[in-house]
């Protein structure tokens, strides 16, 4: 639920209102005063900017995210920092995300999934050429905007360029559970097929209703990713013909 707040200017940029929660910041939705439009500000968090190191990365990853240009990634207007406060502003995108539509348990549509699906791999394929990894791809990262028709790739935090893959942030986790592919839960380098085996995730729970692995720790989850078969999609929505199960 989106939490009101006094007025909090960060350059030409007035917060108003809390809209969501991260391992590496805090958004809010803003107003431009010089542009005059809303906009979402990811403020980095205090204790993650007192690092030199990680506002190095901050500034790098957030400029390659910038780099981005596609309709179905979110926009990066701009990169700043006011009275040592580390930020990022971003298009303003309104609609429910995806894990809100997935919040019944209940399968899609195959229509309605196809329709989430087909503009997702589309982003992912721009972003892989141009370089670019997302490694959290996750229903909470999508946006379904424009009245759900237009589903958009968000929260670039752990982008990497695949050319830049070294050390990571101690005491950040890299990725959800649910979510990450096997090679970041053994601390290998990703790749493309790491953001496309999340894609993969997200098309089974839209599916059958629910994530192909569960557990009552993320510990057990990742176990299942690494080392476990999800269940055969149609034991869950027998429903789903034969061809899409394989």
């Amino acid at each position: 639920m989106a939490e009101k707040m006094g007025s909090v200017i960060l350059g030409q940029y007035e917060l108003v209102e809390k809209i969501g929660e991260g391992g590496f910041g805090i958004v809010y939705r803003a107003r431009d005063l010089q542009q005059d439009r809303d906009v979402a500000v990811k403020v980095l968090r205090p204790d993650l900017a007192s690092s030199p190191d990680f506002i190095e990365r901050f500034q790098r990853e957030a400029r390659l995210a910038s780099s981005l240009h596609h309709p179905n990634i979110v926009t990066v207007h701009a990169i700043g920092e006011h009275e040592g406060r580390y930020y990022i502003v971003m298009e303003h995108l309104q609609g429910q995300s995806l894990s809100e539509l997935l919040v019944d348990g209940k399968p899609l549509t195959q229509a309605r999934a196809l329709e989430i699906l087909r503009p997702l791999a589309a982003a992912l394929d721009y972003a892989h050429i141009q370089g670019v990894i997302h490694r959290d791809i996750k229903p909470s990262n999508v946006i379904l905007a424009d009245g759900g028709a237009r589903p958009v790739l968000t929260d670039f935090g752990l982008v990497k360029s695949v050319l830049e893959q070294g050390n990571t942030t101690t005491g950040i986790t890299l990725g959800t559970p649910e979510y990450m592919s096997p090679e970041q839960i053994t601390g290998q380098l990703t790749s493309p097929a790491s953001d496309l085996y999340a894609l993969g995730v997200i098309a089974y729970q839209m599916l059958t209703g629910r994530a192909p692995f569960t557990g009552r720790t993320p510990f057990e989850i990742q176990m299942g990713h690494v080392q476990q078969q999800p269940p055969p999609p149609r034991t869950l929505n027998p429903a789903m013909p034969e061809a899409l199960a394989r």
